[in-house]
C-alpha cells in the first residue's frame, strides 16, 4: 500500500509535501514543464493550480497519514463501480503513454482545464521520445471518490535510457484529479499534482 511505499516521507521537514500556502507557487505550470523538458523526464503529469474550487477547497496533494491505506479500501467499498472505472482510466492512460498513442494520451484530460494544451502536448511527445521508455503503477490509494469525482495517488515508475543510453528511473507520487466528463461518461483528469521521490 502507499503509506508504507511513502512513509520515508514522514521524515521530511514538513507533514506532507504539499501545503495550501506552497502550493501555487510550487505548481507553476510552465516553469515546471519548461525544467522537466531540460531534464528530459517522463513524469507524465498536466499540472493546474487555479481550478481547484470547483470541486473541493482542499488540495490534492498526498497525506502522510498512516491511517490513509484504510481510508482508501473504505472509500473503494463506498463506490465500487466508479472506483474500477477510475483504475480503467488510469490505466489506459498509462497504457496510451506506454505505447506512445499521443491522441489517445491527450484525449485523457479535459482540454478546458489545460491552461497551456499545445506546450502539455509537446512536452508528452518529447517524453514519448525517450528510448526504451515505461512506466509502471506500484500502488494506488483512493483519497476521496463520488460518482462523478475522484482524488487518487499512485506511486508510478518510469524507466528509459537518456541521450548517452545510460538507464535512467523517475521514481514519483502523482496525485489525479479524475472527472467524469458530463458529455460522454468518460473519466477524465483534470489535473495532477506530483512529487519526485529519486533525484534527477
Amino acid at each position: 500500500m502507499l503509506s508504507s511505499l511513502f512513509h520515508h516521507l514522514s521524515q521530511q521537514s514538513e507533514s506532507s509535501y504539499f501545503t495550501k500556502q506552497t502550493m501555487k507557487k510550487t505548481l507553476i505550470p510552465v516553469f515546471a514543464l519548461i525544467c522537466l523538458l531540460s531534464l528530459q523526464l517522463p513524469a507524465f503529469a498536466v499540472d493546474r493550480d487555479d481550478d481547484l474550487a470547483a470541486d473541493t477547497a482542499e488540495h490534492i496533494g498526498y497525506d502522510t497519514n498512516s491511517a490513509a491505506e484504510n481510508m482508501s479500501a473504505k472509500v473503494e467499498a463506498e463506490f465500487p463501480d466508479e472506483a474500477k472505472e477510475v483504475r480503467a482510466a488510469l490505466e489506459r492512460h498509462l497504457m496510451h503513454a506506454n505505447t506512445k498513442d499521443l491522441d489517445g494520451y491527450m484525449s485523457d484530460f479535459m482540454s478546458e482545464r489545460m491552461r497551456y494544451p499545445e506546450l502539455n502536448k509537446e512536452y508528452a511527445q518529447r517524453a514519448m521520445a525517450l528510448k526504451d521508455l515505461k512506466l509502471e503503477v506500484k500502488a494506488i490509494e483512493f483519497q476521496k471518490l463520488t460518482r462523478i469525482a475522484a482524488t487518487v495517488h499512485t506511486r508510478q515508475i518510469s524507466t528509459y535510457k537518456d541521450e548517452s543510453g545510460k538507464p535512467q528511473t523517475d521514481d514519483v507520487i502523482i496525485s489525479y484529479r479524475w472527472l467524469k466528463d458530463s458529455k460522454d461518461g468518460v473519466w477524465r483528469i483534470a489535473f495532477t499534482e506530483r512529487r519526485r521521490l529519486t533525484a534527477p
